[in-house]
């Protein structure tokens, strides 16, 4: 019995068994899951961005005359864009690891730093006027200094999940001891 989903594919494809020593991770991975509260705001940001979508296809195939109907319909389409890119950057944002460095995505900005360049990863609780959400993962880059990443105790992947949070923080450090490691071997 053939289905409509026979081929599609969840994971990209993969070498069956064991991966090997020579196995280098060239794709972008969050090395933790979003969290609930960011996949339910991320929902209801794609709620609200259907409503100016729905608004320029409804005017744009209504009645009236041609030239108004287009204009008010791409002023929609222009808006669902720009909501749609906001959801999407608001979910992707995080740390992202590879085998050849750390990508820090935030809502404004992207920054990717090879593993040679990072001196330290470690978990700071500073707590002041500029940082008062407290725990939060810091990446040391050489010649640039500390920097402060989206991974934070109390952030939107985190909020009352303690132990997610150290998953996370353990699981970048590790990577950075692991595959840093190696780009350090190398320089």
């Amino acid at each position: 019995m053939s289905h409509w989903y026979a081929g599609w594919k969840f994971w990209p494809e993969r070498a069956k068994g064991p991966v090997g020593a020579d196995f280098r991770q060239v794709t972008w991975i969050r090395p933790y899951r979003p969290g609930p509260l960011r996949v339910i705001l991320a929902l209801f940001g794609v709620l609200v961005t259907a409503g100016p979508a729905f608004l320029s296809f409804s005017i744009l195939l209504g009645p009236g005359p041609v030239v108004p109907r287009f204009v008010y319909a791409s002023a929609f389409g222009l808006l669902a864009a720009g909501m749609a890119i906001g959801v999407a950057r608001f979910f992707a944002v995080g740390v992202y690891v590879n085998d050849a460095g750390v990508r820090i995505l935030t809502i404004r900005a992207m920054a990717v730093y090879p593993w040679r360049l990072v001196t330290d990863v470690s978990t700071s609780s500073r707590r002041d006027d500029l940082d008062a959400e407290g725990d939060r993962v810091v990446i040391t880059v050489r010649d640039i200094g500390p920097i402060a990443t989206p991974v934070r105790r109390h952030g939107m992947d985190f909020v009352g999940r303690a132990e997610p949070f150290t998953m996370a923080s353990l699981a970048v450090e590790r990577w950075w001891r692991d595959a840093g490691a190696m780009g350090r071997a190398k320089s």
